[in-house]
């Protein structure tokens, strides 16, 4: 479960701004079978009621009951701002905190840009302080200019300890006045209650559980989704992906040496689904376990329009069978990212992914079909259409292949608020699936349903 209900308030500003978003945002799962290593989660309908707007606190004031937070002493008093809880999709064990900093003077401001944000949360009769650490805005020490009448947005993950949960409320101290934000997260457990209760008067913060933990260290890596054909026979593509991250960035050792917190295993498992056959068997499926490095932020202008990123690693590719149909390569690779643009509006994404392969049993001249490069682009914005392409051309120039996707979200469409979106494939060329690398199908138009998209 993830926070339903979001409500942020800005006190300290001339301008009345009233502030209250509701975001009502769950799932149920639903899995299906796949060959050795199968399940693809479905995301269904969630619901909630909206809340009351917090009451503002002007600066140096603190609301009866909620442990006092320390100002931030980088924020100019002409900067206002507002903050509200968004869901994470590391799991239900963390929020994203977003702070959102406007500038209603007639000049440009400066500001230096946090690694962490202090926080004090209550639920109920518990009052914990938290820490958010920087995830999204610029890198932490840097010093961003924000013009007359614009605004930036600072986000920040935030680990829940056990005992927050339900109707609780944030907030940060500025130098601009107090901001608040509500949200509605899922209720922890009596015992959890009881056990956090007795310990606030003398810890902070109790010890997160294991499973929080690692629900916070795993997270999407390449699109998940459910497509339907009907190109020469009834069929569907389907694939599952996620990364998971080996050290806690908040961790003793990731902070001593940073670029350990950037160490991933990944997963992507895609497969062909044959629905007009007798039992519906797989066609095929492509297993692709991976180690690599990822840092998705390694430089970013200071208006943030442009960013760069790097990814690179180890990757075996295989289909699992045996004889003359099986198929297996490994690979090193290395993917630098472009990401041009506001994230928060349209922008474009540039990833081109290099590989040199260590072995190709079964297949010695996959390169012939498939080349050295995965060239990728995706066009989008958050609330509204993203547009990818990933291109591939074969060592000798007559072979190769395209796949087109599109999503929309779902939410947008007023379908119960679900979570996901509407997802569009198209394919044509060689090697759909590695057992096919050589040979060349019908093209094929797919729609159905992504539980996740590009980043």
């Amino acid at each position: 479960m993830v926070p339903s209900m979001f409500v942020a308030s800005r006190p300290g500003s001339s301008r009345p701004v009233p502030h209250c978003s509701t975001f009502l945002h769950g799932h149920s799962a639903r899995t299906v079978c796949a060959s050795l290593l199968s399940c693809l989660v479905v995301i269904a309908v969630p619901c909630a009621l909206a809340q009351p707007p917090v009451p503002a606190y002007g600066a140096g004031t603190v609301p009866p009951g909620l442990v006092p937070v320390a100002p931030l002493a980088t924020l100019a008093p002409v900067l206002a701002g507002t903050l509200s809880i968004e869901p994470s999709t590391g799991g239900h064990g963390e929020v994203i905190a977003v702070w959102t900093v406007l500038n209603e003077s007639d000049e440009p401001q400066t500001l230096q840009v946090p690694d962490s944000l202090a926080l004090a949360a209550r639920s109920g009769a518990l009052a914990r302080q938290l820490v958010g650490w920087s995830i999204a805005g610029g890198r932490a020490g840097d010093r961003v200019s924000i013009a007359p009448g614009q605004f930036r947005r600072f986000r920040y993950r935030v680990d829940l300890p056990p005992g927050v949960g339900g109707a609780t409320v944030f907030r940060i101290a500025t130098a601009a006045g107090e901001l608040a934000a509500f949200a509605d997260l899922p209720a922890p457990a009596a015992g959890v209650i009881a056990a956090s209760s007795a310990e606030a008067g003398s810890t902070p913060l109790a010890r997160e559980p294991r499973l929080d933990r690692l629900s916070s260290a795993i997270s999407a890596n390449e699109p998940v989704y459910l497509a339907f054909g009907n190109r020469y026979r009834r069929n569907a593509r389907f694939q599952i992906s996620f990364k998971y991250r080996f050290f806690n960035e908040n961790g003793g050792l990731a902070r001593d040496l940073p670029g350990l917190q950037h160490l991933y295993f990944g997963y992507t498992q895609s497969s062909l689904w044959d629905l007009e056959a007798d039992s519906a068997p797989f066609r095929d499926s492509s297993y692709r376990p991976s180690l690599f490095y990822r840092n998705d932020l390694i430089w970013t202008s200071a208006a943030r329009d442009l960013r760069l990123g790097l990814q690179g690693g180890l990757e075996h590719e295989s289909n699992g069978r045996e004889g003359l149909s099986s198929r297996s390569i490994n690979t090193v690779f290395v993917r630098p990212t472009v990401k041009i643009g506001d994230p928060e509006a349209w922008h474009l994404t540039l990833g081109p992914k290099v590989y040199a392969y260590v072995d190709r049993t079964g297949n010695p001249d996959i390169a012939r079909y498939r080349g050295h490069a995965d060239l990728f682009a995706s066009v989008g914005h958050p609330e509204k259409w993203q547009f990818a392409a990933t291109v591939r051309r074969g060592t000798d120039g007559a072979f190769g292949s395209s796949l087109l996707e599109a999503t929309y979200p779902l939410r947008q469409v007023s379908l119960g608020n679900l979570d996901g979106y509407f997802y569009f494939q198209y394919f044509n060329g060689y090697g759909e699936s590695i057992l096919d690398y050589n040979r060349r199908l019908p093209a094929q138009f797919r729609a159905g349903f992504s539980i996740t998209r590009w980043p």
